[in-house]
């Protein structure tokens, strides 16, 4: 599984997607990102043994919480990104990368990345925009399911 976050209503409200790693299909969304819920959602998909996510504290919450043995993976692109950048960025990420060291590893070590769940987080915000200003949140997920 992959999971990242969307926005609805930027710097507001956000949803989360879900999609299967190994074909790429979106497996559901909802309307949040919040801790508790996401777990909650992610309880109902009992057979999750890998997720492949962002570096969000959130959701390594969320995952932990609802599949505790599952291999978390964090996002290779940030990965990558903030190690090329300068010393207080990579500082700082050395410093966050502690308390997510299993995630990180999985992600230099592991096949999978987030590389798909991006292109769908693309494609949904481009169906957004389509729908500008007459959208409501269960339109959008029928029609991001039928652009599927």
């Amino acid at each position: 599984m992959s999971l990242d976050d969307f926005a609805l209503r930027k710097r507001h409200t956000y949803g989360t997607l879900l999609i299967n790693l190994e074909n790429g299909k979106c497996i559901d969304m909802i309307e949040t990102r919040d801790v508790e819920e996401v777990s909650k959602w992610l309880m109902t998909f009992p057979n999750i043994e890998l997720v492949s996510r962002d570096g969000s504290t959130a959701y390594k919450k969320a995952i932990t919480t609802s599949h505790l043995q599952a291999i978390q993976i964090t996002d290779r692109f940030h990965l990558i990104k903030v190690l090329s950048s300068n010393y207080e960025n990579i500082k700082k990420f050395v410093q966050r990368t502690k308390r997510d060291t299993e995630a990180v590893v999985s992600a230099i070590l592991c096949d999978y990345s987030n590389a798909k769940i991006e292109g769908k987080i693309n494609k949904l915000k481009k169906i957004k925009r389509e729908l500008y200003g007459r959208c409501s949140f269960e339109l959008l997920k029928t029609r991001f399911s039928l652009n599927e």
